[in-house]
């Protein structure tokens, strides 16, 4: 999806009522999915290698999204 479509649905979304944590969850989401759909097996090590980069560079607000994404891919019963 381009950055403009991405900027138009959020407004829209938050035109409607959507909260910013609402839109978090829907931007995790979709980058799990993502994830899952290319590396498979590998997709949660991938976003924790992402998130471990992220932190690297000094990036927060990336480093949080993408322990998120982690957490979301991270097989059920397997402590992190």
């Amino acid at each position: 999806m381009a950055e403009d479509e991405e900027d138009a649905q959020r407004k829209f979304l938050m035109a409607n009522g959507w909260t910013e944590k609402q839109l978090f969850y829907l931007e995790v989401g979709r980058a799990s999915f993502e994830l899952d759909y290319y590396h498979r097996w590998d997709a949660d090590l991938y976003a924790a290698r992402l998130a471990a980069n992220a932190l690297a560079e000094g990036d927060a607000e990336g480093h949080r999204f993408w322990e998120a994404v982690a957490a979301a891919l991270r097989p059920r019963g397997i402590a992190a």
